[in-house]
């Protein structure tokens, strides 16, 4: 149930004619009635037992400064936007808890690696479907599918394809698995995501590692280096006078330097980079 709801939740998706763009907040919503049905649904059977709460504590140690950050920013930094987020995307403290809660009923679930290949198959090959059928594209011509933007669309499709590894010894396992990967690139190539492509090579380096029984500690340590070096691109990329990704970049990492710690508050991010750009006299600030 859970894993159907993270690879099917792309599939589900809201066209306005009125102003011909496709917005996140159906999802969103989505996610937040599966979650809360699970929490009263698990409170309902008595199965929720405060032993699984410190267990969860305890591996997960990250969460307590996290829950921190929240009360501090819902003290010092609160805005409209703050608690549901923004009407486009509502990605606020309430969603961040909800993830939370997520996270642990991931946690306390049994069994969750069962049919992860089949579910994510189905999921790539639906998506693959509706991108191509629906046509839905940006301005600049790059599909969209059901998700709303090229880049995520690509995220969605790999964060789910190397969970069609969990099953690929049989020779119908291995036909999904060539497949899936196929649907995975056409799309990706369909979107145009050089980020896309640029992760779906880090991933495969890392799956190959693995497989070549490097320690998984190592193969993820030869990742995450990888990714820190694909950061640096951004910085020294060429593109047009309005939206340059070099511009907006830099911009960000000087406004997330002036408060390195708690940041400026959830959903206070546009005020913070308009802020910084009208200090730093750079063409984001007409934008």
């Amino acid at each position: 149930m859970i894993e159907a709801l993270v690879f099917f939740s792309s599939l589900v998706f809201a066209w306005w004619i009125q102003i011909g763009s496709v917005f996140e907040f159906p999802k969103v919503i989505l996610f937040e009635v599966f979650v809360l049905i699970n929490i009263f649904w698990l409170l309902f059977k008595n199965s929720l037992h405060i032993t699984q709460i410190k267990t969860y504590v305890k591996q997960h140690i990250w969460i307590i400064p996290l829950v921190f950050l929240i009360l501090f920013d819902l003290i010092s930094f609160q805005t409209n936007t703050s608690i549901f987020g923004n009407p486009y995307r509502l990605q606020g403290i309430f969603l961040l808890i909800l993830c939370m809660i997520f996270s642990f009923l991931v946690h306390i679930q049994k069994n969750h690696n069962k049919n992860l290949s089949n579910i994510s198959f189905f999921s790539i090959i639906i998506l693959f479907g509706l991108t191509l059928i629906l046509g839905f594209t940006e301005e600049s011509g790059r599909l969209v599918g059901t998700v709303g933007n090229p880049n995520a669309l690509a995220g969605v499709v790999l964060f789910s394809w190397p969970y069609l590894l969990s099953s690929h010894k049989t020779k119908s396992n291995r036909f999904k698995l060539i497949l899936g990967v196929l649907c995975v690139l056409i799309l990706i190539f369909l979107t145009a995501s050089r980020s896309a492509l640029i992760g779906f090579v880090i991933q495969t380096i890392i799956l190959f590692l693995i497989y070549k029984n490097v320690s998984i500690i190592k193969s993820v340590k030869i990742g995450i280096l990888l990714v820190v070096l694909c950061l640096v691109l951004p910085f020294v990329s060429k593109s047009g006078l309005l939206e340059n990704r070099s511009e907006i970049w830099q911009t960000a990492a000087v406004s997330g330097l002036s408060s390195p710690i708690v940041g400026h508050g959830f959903g206070n991010i546009e005020q913070s980079i308009r802020v910084t750009a009208e200090n730093m006299k750079n063409n984001l600030r007409f934008q």
